[in-house]
Parts: C-alpha cells; structure tokens; sequence
C-alpha cells in the first residue's frame, strides 16, 4: 500500500519545506505508525520514492497514490462513497455526506470493539452481514474467531476497504459477477459459482485443522510459481469477504452454521429488507442454539421518524426465536 495524506499531514510536510527541515516524522497510513519522510523545496521523499506536494489539499478527504498523482479515495457509481479520515486515526466513510460510522465521541474501530464483545468471538463462526470497512471482523480476528463470513454488498465500498490500512486482509469472493472477475475487471483470490453461497460455508483443511471456506483453493494446490506471502496471508486470515448481498445469499446458507452474527445494516430508510421478519427468521435459521446476535439499530428520533426503530427490532426478532435486551446502541439476541 502506497502513504495516505490527510490536511494534517499534507500541512506538516508543508511546514517542514518552507522551514527548510530536512525531515519529518509522520504517519503515511492514518496513525497506524509513524515513519520518517525526507523533505525538499517541490517534493518529499519516502522508501526510495519521490512524490509531489498537493496543489490543494481539502479537509475531511484522504489521498491516495494512483501512479502519477496523488486522488481521493472517492468514488461515484450511484451515489459518492469517500473514506473520511477521523480524529481518532480509523476512517469512517460517507455515502452522499452521510457518515456511516460513529465518530462524535468514540473511535468508530473501538466503537467496533465493544460491539464484537458482546458476541465473545472466540473460536466461533461468525456472520457478518453487513461488512462495511470491515472494523467488526477485524475485532472477531483479534478475539480469536475461528472464522467469519462477511458480506458487502457495495463494490464500492470493497475498494475503500483496499486501500484503508484499519481494514482486514481478507480471502475476496464474488457472488454478483462472472466466476473470477472483480469489480476492476481483474481476479478475485478465489471465487465459487456467482449463485453458490454454499461453496462460501467454512470447512476444515486436511493439514492441521485451519478453517478454509470451502472451494477455496490453497495458493500451492494451483500449481505454477509459489504464491506470494501477500497470497498466503489472505487464505490464513479467518476471514472470507462476499461481494454480495446477504438478503439474497442468506437464504441458501446451511442450518445452524454459525455460532453468531454481527447485523450492522444501513439505516431502515434504505435497506428495510434487512429489517423484516423473513430476514430474521433466516438469522434464527442459521444460528445455532443459544447463538449470540447483536443487531446496530442506532438511536433514530421518534419524532421524526415516526417509529420506534429499535423497539420494532426486538419485536420481530423475538417472533423469530430470540430473546433479547438493549445494549449500547443496538439489540443483543440470543437464540432460544
């Protein structure tokens, strides 16, 4: 991954050219560390590469290497998603200036970590419906999930998460495209039939136990030259990524397969299938007994809205199996 810029960064490179300061240390990928950068009068200087100042720099926008210039990490199929740097170091993103993350008084990636908490990821299988950058399944990584089966239905969001340093490797599979093909026109990792979400259920290797979805190929089983390091890590992680959308593939993933779900949807407004009761009768359906879900509901107002959100949530998914309770800014649900 080539260095980010943000304003702050951008400024104190600036800062240290018109001071004539030789060098700087910074962070070029969003406070995950710091690195020394050399600076010059037009340019700056890091890991044997040269690269020229912004002629504006704007706020709440982060910058990428694209080859020839530096670009925000933007883009605009249907509506404009942009990774949105933050206070806190972890990105949030935006789907036409709305934030899609909590930023206000917490970390949106430890506001991620006590939600992933509440489930007690540890040697679980797990289902991630709603994927986003991918903070939640970072966290059930970090707690030692056994495996978690992620989903994104945005192509475009799947490319904000490659080049956002706080996001997760992950082992890509595509549901909503020719068998291979990515939304770039390249080759995901590993893909199933495009219609087969079963070929994504997590099975067990032959050597040593590790968790691999099923139909994904180790980089050795191929054939031609040894895979990359890059190659092994993402068929190591824990983690398959699905470029689709759940509402569709739920309904083909097996009985009792996981031993908890992580439901993070859009806001009713835009994604109200995620909110029926057949969405959640499926959850109940592939949840084992006595499995964990928590479901972000986040605190709409009542008065604009009109409705009791949350409150409908815990309806239905109690008609589905669930007993639940409110916790943080959400519903935690265990399967009876």
């Amino acid at each position: 991954m080539g260095p980010l810029l943000t304003l702050k960064v951008h400024e104190a490179l600036r800062t240290a050219a018109r001071s004539r300061i030789s060098a700087v240390e910074c962070s070029l990928d969003l406070d995950r560390s710091r690195t020394s950068v050399e600076v010059s009068a037009d340019q700056w200087h890091w890991q044997g590469a040269s690269y020229p100042f912004l002629p504006a720099c704007k706020d709440r926008t982060i910058y990428y290497w694209a080859g020839q210039e530096f670009a925000p990490v933007a883009r605009y199929t249907n509506s404009l998603i942009k990774l949105v740097p933050t206070e806190w170091g972890a990105p949030t993103f935006e789907i036409d200036g709305i934030k899609m993350l909590p930023t206000a008084k917490v970390s949106p990636y430890e506001d991620a970590r006590r939600k992933v908490g509440l489930i007690r990821p540890r040697g679980k299988a797990i289902l991630d419906t709603c994927g986003g950058l991918g903070y939640f399944a970072a966290w059930c990584l970090q707690g030692q999930a056994g495996h978690v089966l992620s989903f994104e239905k945005s192509a475009d969001v799947v490319w904000l998460r490659g080049l956002n340093p706080w996001s997760p490797v992950a082992t890509a599979v595509e549901l909503e495209s020719s068998p291979g093909a990515t939304s770039d026109g390249g080759q995901s990792l590993a893909a199933g039939p495009p219609d087969d979400p079963l070929s994504l259920a997590v099975g067990q290797s032959a050597a040593g136990g590790r968790s691999l979805p099923v139909g994904v190929e180790r980089p050795a089983d191929r054939g031609g030259p040894p895979a990359s390091a890059a190659a092994t890590s993402l068929l190591a992680s824990g983690l398959t990524l699905v470029r689709g959308d759940v509402a569709m593939a739920i309904s083909s993933l097996p009985d009792r397969s996981f031993d908890a779900v992580l439901h993070d949807p859009p806001r009713f407004g835009i994604a109200g299938e995620l909110y029926s009761q057949a969405f959640y009768d499926h959850l109940a359906r592939v949840l084992r007994p006595r499995g964990l879900l928590f479901h972000y509901t986040g605190t709409p107002n009542k008065l604009t809205t009109g409705r009791d959100v949350p409150k409908e949530v815990a309806s239905r998914l109690r008609q589905a199996g669930f007993s639940t309770e409110m916790e943080l800014d959400g519903v935690l649900a265990v399967r009876r």
